[in-house]
């Protein structure tokens, strides 16, 4: 399911298309559905990252879901970087909906240290990932 199919579209306060993906922005959580064949680094992240980052302010801890409804790569040293820089994301939902997916979520889990979990259904991710944070939110 595409997340402007979901029940969760409604709630978009901003979105972003760029050639390489689409980028929803709800209240506690970023929701990003990267193309098809695209690698996706951190220089393509930089310009969603930055826009979080004035949207949502410096200081806000935000889920991410991951709809990979399409089939593309990412940068694992690239993102070893930014995790290991930065405490920005509290949660994050994985949608796969291929054995492949799950077998890529597997290996990320490796190098993520932030509360990760994966599904095969893009609502079910994002209630999750938005419980996560709002329970988060009371905790601290």
């Amino acid at each position: 399911m595409y997340f402007e199919d979901s029940s969760y579209s409604d709630l978009v306060l901003k979105k972003i298309s760029l050639p390489y993906g689409n980028f929803y922005f709800l209240e506690n959580v970023v929701v990003t559905e990267i193309a098809q064949g695209v690698t996706f680094t951190l220089e393509k992240a930089r310009p969603v990252i930055d826009a979080a980052l004035e949207f949502y302010g410096p200081d806000k801890k935000l889920g991410y879901v991951s709809n990979r409804k399409n089939n593309y790569a990412v940068a694992p040293q690239d993102w070893l970087r930014f995790f290991k820089e930065r405490e920005i994301l509290g949660a994050i939902g994985l949608v796969a909906y291929t054995p492949i997916g799950f077998t890529n979520i597997i290996l990320e889990k490796l190098f993520i240290r932030t509360k990760i979990q994966r599904f095969t259904n893009l609502d079910m991710a994002i209630s999750w990932t938005s419980q996560q944070m709002r329970a988060a939110r009371l905790i601290s």
